[in-house]
């Protein structure tokens, strides 16, 4: 997959575009006007710079209250900017990034990890369907375009929600899979430094096989997640009306928003 939809900044690794990607009718996604992104915790002045140029009107935090309150976002002095916190976690369980390491570290050799992360992104769709329910509206609304979706590593939260947008709009299931994938690229280098300091807090108990599937984007889970939404529900446009009280004027206008006019 071409990488032009990628911005390249100094404080982020996986800030690109959710849109630009064809869709199976020939139509494409707009560019320009929806974004993803990992934590915005370092972002240079550089970046500042170049984040003004995409003149975003709201950023949609998905981290939770303990994780924005450890690394705030740095942006723009933009008075017209929007944030909007939809914290996206289990059961209202908040824990800090030391109390999560030290969970997974303590728990390692009885937890599976790929498990572990499959039940996130089920937790995520069919748990948090009130905040997904509002993160699609939001964007459904016109005046809130451009939007910057971002949560820790962009890579879970943040990539469940994109192939869910991808899919609404039309995006083949082979290419929002492929773009899901394409995480594990940008993020190669922050994941290699992750997983040394992983492996240095558990005094190197825990091997690097071991801790990928925390680290890494994998097909099985988001092909895991979908087919089980496809199978509940039989579409994502029902899924978003049944499971996470859509309207079906805001699925529409969501559409209307992100598809270029044939």
């Amino acid at each position: 997959m071409s990488n032009n939809r990628f911005i390249e900044l100094e404080g982020t690794s996986n800030f690109r575009e959710i849109g630009g990607l064809k869709t199976s009718n020939g139509s494409k996604l707009k560019p320009g006007i929806l974004f993803r992104s990992d934590e915005l915790f370092k972002l240079t002045d550089n970046d500042l710079s170049t984040i003004e140029t995409l003149n975003l009107k709201l950023i949609i935090d998905l981290r939770t209250p303990n994780e924005c309150k450890l690394k705030p976002d740095r942006l723009p002095l933009n008075l017209s900017l929007k944030v909007v916190n939809v914290p996206f976690f289990h059961q209202k369980r908040d824990y800090n990034q030391l109390q999560i390491m030290w969970f997974l570290i303590t728990n390692s050799r009885k937890i599976n990890f790929e498990k572990f992360i499959k039940d996130h992104y089920l937790n995520n769709a069919f748990e948090r369907t009130a905040e997904i329910g509002k993160v699609i509206t939001l964007l459904s609304d016109e005046n809130n375009l451009p939007v910057l979706i971002h949560c820790k590593a962009g890579k879970d939260r943040t990539g469940l929600l994109s192939a869910i947008i991808q899919l609404i709009a039309g995006v083949p299931l082979n290419i929002v899979l492929e773009d899901y994938l394409a995480t594990n690229m940008y993020m190669k280098r922050k994941m290699e430094d992750a997983e040394k300091i992983i492996r240095r807090m558990s005094f190197f108990r825990v091997s690097s096989e071991r801790i990928k599937p925390l680290l890494e984007v994998r097909l099985d889970y988001l092909n895991s997640v979908l087919n089980e939404i496809f199978s509940r529900y039989g579409t994502i446009e029902k899924y978003l009306i049944e499971a996470c009280n859509l309207e079906e004027y805001s699925l529409q206008n969501l559409k209307n928003n992100l598809v270029e006019k044939s």
